[in-house]
């Protein structure tokens, strides 16, 4: 047996409209689509770099691409397979997005190689508002709701008084049927991320997610108390999740953070031993092959929250195959593996 040919192509989305946050502004999706081929078996995975997040750019991953294709070796069996997959994600520091779509794709080789389908029941996801004038946000809330979403991931972390404005004025234009999540990505200081939760907590608010930077997992200790608290870029791999563990409510599992399947399984497990809750969220710029290997480890831990919404903020779909939406359900795959047949651009 031959080991996969691996090989991989840049592509672009546009945004249905500019995708803002506290720490980035976008028109338009950057990633990478990997394909691996097993035996005449094709199997895709995505990477999507963030400079902001994951430290990478595009041309990061494609300069580092042929280091990890120099750890390709063939193989037979699961064992085989996991073996491997330990050894790209071993072989250099960082660069998770690029082991995430490396490694999902050797995964879903090895599925449809073996005819292996998910077993996964459809599951229900938020839909994500990026920072804009309140009639954008409320505009796009009706919408959404018109679409059949019920769960709303607002994101915040600008302005303290603009957010709460805000949080107030969603509440008393749709009422308190909906969830609402709110994502400050990184944007708070301790002061403000204690005022912002005193004075949100009468909002009823299902969480609040990254409210301070990166760094300070101690703060996070410290502001909770009303608001569940969610660690997102605080949370990369499975030391992150011992450290954090008894500082947040929830952890947000990214597989472009984890750098794949394998490390993700191990913070899921982290979790389950020290009773916090997972979310499994994407990167806003996957398209539907990095959510579709997003759905599989959401439905491997039974996720309690799903974020995997990205292909629905994007103007077109260039991926056929893969996951299904219906309204705010994600469907899993109807072919084997990932079930991506092909990806343009």
């Amino acid at each position: 047996m031959n080991g996969p040919l691996v090989e991989y192509k840049e592509i672009s989305v546009p945004f249905r409209r500019t995708f803002k946050t506290a720490l980035r502004e976008a028109n338009e999706s950057h990633s990478v689509v990997i394909k691996a081929v097993l035996d005449d078996v094709v199997g895709f995975g995505e990477s999507c770099p963030s400079l902001k997040i994951t430290g990478e750019s595009v041309e990061s991953v494609k300069d580092h691409f042929p280091l990890m294709v120099e750890r390709i070796r063939p193989f037979e069996d699961l064992v085989s397979l996991v073996s491997m997959i330990d050894s790209v994600e071993g072989c250099m520091e960082g660069n998770t997005a690029l082991k995430c779509g490396f490694t999902s794709a050797l995964i879903d080789a090895y599925m449809r190689k073996h005819r292996i389908r998910m077993s996964a029941n459809p599951v229900k996801t938020d839909i994500t508002i990026s920072i804009g004038s309140k009639d954008e946000i409320l505009n796009e809330i009706q919408m959404r709701l018109d679409e059949g979403f019920s769960a709303f991931k607002i994101k915040i972390g600008l302005e303290l008084s603009r957010d709460i404005e805000l949080v107030k004025s969603i509440r008393d234009s749709f009422g308190y049927g909906i969830s609402l999540l709110l994502d400050a990505n990184q944007g708070y200081t301790k002061k403000t991320a204690r005022k912002a939760i005193d004075s949100l907590y009468r909002y009823e608010i299902d969480l609040i997610e990254q409210p301070l930077p990166a760094w300070d997992r101690k703060g996070l200790a410290q502001i909770g108390g009303g608001i569940p608290i969610m660690a997102d870029e605080s949370l990369f791999n499975a030391h992150d999740a011992l450290e954090l563990a008894d500082r947040v409510d929830y952890f947000n599992i990214k597989l472009n953070k984890s750098g794949g399947i394998a490390e993700a399984l191990r913070i899921a497990s982290i979790a389950k031993a020290r009773d916090v809750k997972c979310m499994v969220g994407c990167m806003g710029g996957e398209t539907s092959v990095g959510v579709t290997a997003g759905f599989f480890l959401a439905s491997l831990i039974n996720a309690p929250l799903v974020d995997l919404d990205s292909p629905l903020l994007m103007k077109e779909n260039p991926v056929k195959g893969g996951i299904r939406y219906e309204k705010d359900r994600i469907f899993p795959p109807a072919g084997f593996g990932f079930g991506i047949e092909g990806v343009e651009g």
